[in-house]
């Protein structure tokens, strides 16, 4: 009821037994559990993942017991050490925050950065995210609950139509009036993150690929398959770009999360 949340910010981050309940209960109200071994390694949990957590450093955990009922146990969160883990990220900050973390560019960058370069998973496939689930798991530490899917996600804020303009249009109204990392940027079956200009807006997304022209005219796609930061023309300097299938041709709306966004 009254224990705080809070939010993994790490990928791979380990769950360890540490007492049953949350302050000590006795064996008796575990009788259901076999027995867990202090420090007894319970699984993973990665950036996104919601739990109570009673101290610095411990969540509540569900477990099942033998008699099929659902236990309380307290584990300690451990990071990946340097290297292993999720894709070699340093361990040197807390694999928890307590929600909601302040919304700012410096820790919405710092949680992005450990999704850099991460595959790119279809519906989740093989424990990895596509484009929406990014977005869902990156902003879950910050308390913004996303919907699942990227349509959804972006009626989740002040969104702003852009389907009207043409693509340069487009860009400059994101480049006049988009806040840099609490912006996501939708086209029909994808979402990402808008996180400022480098000379072209530069968008934060897990992109499957580019789509191209093949040379008997059918569709094809240069697979990229990773999470990356990109312009809104990614593929653009391809030979074979199809460039009536750019990204910047099909964004349809921006939307800021968690403020307002002016209208002029």
């Amino acid at each position: 009821g009254d224990t705080p949340l809070a939010a993994v910010v790490r990928d791979g981050v380990g769950l360890r037994f540490r007492r049953l309940g949350v302050d000590g209960a006795s064996a008796a109200s575990g009788k259901g559990l076999p027995p867990i071994a202090s420090g007894a390694f319970l699984g993973k949990a990665s950036i996104g993942t919601v739990l109570p957590s009673p101290a610095a450093g411990e969540v509540l955990l569900p477990v099942r017991g033998l008699d099929g009922r659902a236990y309380t146990v307290t584990a300690s969160c451990r990071a990946p050490a340097s290297g292993s883990g999720a894709y070699g990220q340093d361990d040197a900050s807390s694999p928890l925050v307590r929600i909601p973390m302040s919304l700012t560019p410096a820790h919405v960058a710092s949680i992005g950065d450990r999704m850099m370069g991460q595959p790119y998973g279809w519906g989740g496939l093989n424990g990895g995210r596509d484009c929406s689930a990014m977005m869902r798991d990156l902003f879950a530490p910050f308390g913004i609950w996303l919907p699942r899917n990227s349509a959804r996600q972006a009626e989740s804020g002040a969104r702003v139509p852009l389907d009207t303009l043409k693509p340069a249009a487009k860009e400059q109204r994101l480049l006049a009036s988009a806040q840099p990392f609490r912006t996501l940027v939708w086209m029909p079956g994808h979402i990402g993150l808008y996180v400022g200009q480098q000379g072209r807006a530069a968008f934060f997304h897990n992109m499957w690929g580019v789509r191209t022209q093949l040379d008997d005219g059918r569709e094809g796609r240069a697979i990229v398959g990773r999470a990356v930061i990109t312009s809104l023309r990614p593929g653009a300097e391809r030979a074979d770009a199809d460039e009536e299938r750019l990204l910047i041709e099909r964004v349809g709306a921006f939307t800021v999360i968690g403020g307002n966004v002016s209208e002029k």
